[in-house]
């Protein structure tokens, strides 16, 4: 199974805020296409106080390119 990342945790790699990461990445009509396209294998919401959660590595590597 590979690591995973939920919002906190991306947000301090970033060094931002959760609500930062919601806002300017999550919530961005920018980056909705990349992120319905990653959401089978990368980016899940499952239920519950912070339902966003990130495959690490695959994840890591579209912050770094965007």
């Amino acid at each position: 199974m590979s690591r995973t990342w939920k919002i906190h945790s991306t947000a301090q790699r970033l060094n931002k805020g959760d609500n930062w990461m919601r806002k300017d990445i999550l919530n961005n009509s920018r980056y909705l296409d990349d992120l319905r396209r990653m959401e089978e294998e990368t980016v899940w919401k499952p239920h519950g106080a912070s339902p966003w959660m990130f495959k690490a590595t695959t994840f890591a590597q579209w912050l770094e390119e965007h």
